[in-house]
């Protein structure tokens, strides 16, 4: 396990490194050999897939459709004089959204849940601000076991098709039962943790010792740190 300041320094440093580069290719190089061996040492290749498959390509589709044939230029050049150059800057602004994605899904999809609260109140998130975001974690996992239980229940009244013309017919009757009880449940949540004085207490376990591999921390903060002097280098030499 990586310490909460670790990750955070680590998270900046990609961060920072991603928006200095401005080679589309080190870019991808960057994504495939720091994040990818990081989401299979975390196990968490398949949500990294969903962030591939359902967030990056659709952008960098259109981004590549948009700069490198409707306007076949990039940005200051007269429309249609450099198709070439139209598909270099949306392959940078692609691959760099790629990185800096993936960064943030990662750096927040490998802290187990029993430990988000304190890795919050580590990073100096506290009071509302460490609640609201709980709160968005928890109701995103509700309202997903949610969907669930209403698609079981209209399966089984025979009043729901799994194929995508199913889902998309359907999608309203889903909807609507999810949006109610999240109302329901953020108001029942709101009111225990005002009873409770959850507000108050939130974020107090990070005071307590926390655990973590020194190995973790010192590979993390080694490949962040020569990321983003290899980024410092390639952009004062260019």
């Amino acid at each position: 396990m990586v310490s909460a300041r670790v990750r955070l320094l680590a998270t900046a440093a990609l961060l920072a490194g991603a928006g200095l580069m401005s080679h589309p290719g080190v870019l991808l190089a960057g994504w495939a050999g720091i994040l990818v061996p990081i989401a299979v040492i975390a196990r968490r290749t398949g949500q990294h897939l969903l962030f591939l498959l359902g967030a990056f390509a659709p952008i960098a589709g259109i981004l590549l459709v948009l700069w490198g044939v409707w306007i076949g230029a990039p940005p200051g050049q007269p429309v249609g004089s450099d198709p070439s150059g139209g598909l270099l800057y949306a392959s940078l602004i692609s691959s760099r959204l790629l990185f800096i994605g993936g960064t943030l899904q990662l750096s927040f999809i490998t802290i187990e849940r029993e430990h988000l609260a304190a890795t919050l109140a580590r990073w100096g998130m506290k009071g509302d601000a460490l609640i609201i975001v709980l709160s968005a974690v928890t109701l995103v996992s509700e309202a997903r076991q949610r969907a669930g239980q209403v698609v079981a229940a209209r399966k089984a009244r025979g009043l729901h098709t799994p194929t995508v013309l199913g889902h998309a017919r359907h999608l309203a009757s889903l909807l609507v039962p999810i949006f109610v009880w999240c109302l329901r449940s953020a108001t029942q949540r709101a009111t225990n943790w005002h009873q409770r004085r959850l507000i108050e207490k939130a974020g107090t376990g990070a005071d307590s010792t926390e655990r973590y591999s020194a190995t973790a921390n010192s590979s993390l903060m080694t490949c962040s740190l020569a990321w983003l002097m290899l980024a410092v280098f390639l952009r004062w030499r260019t």
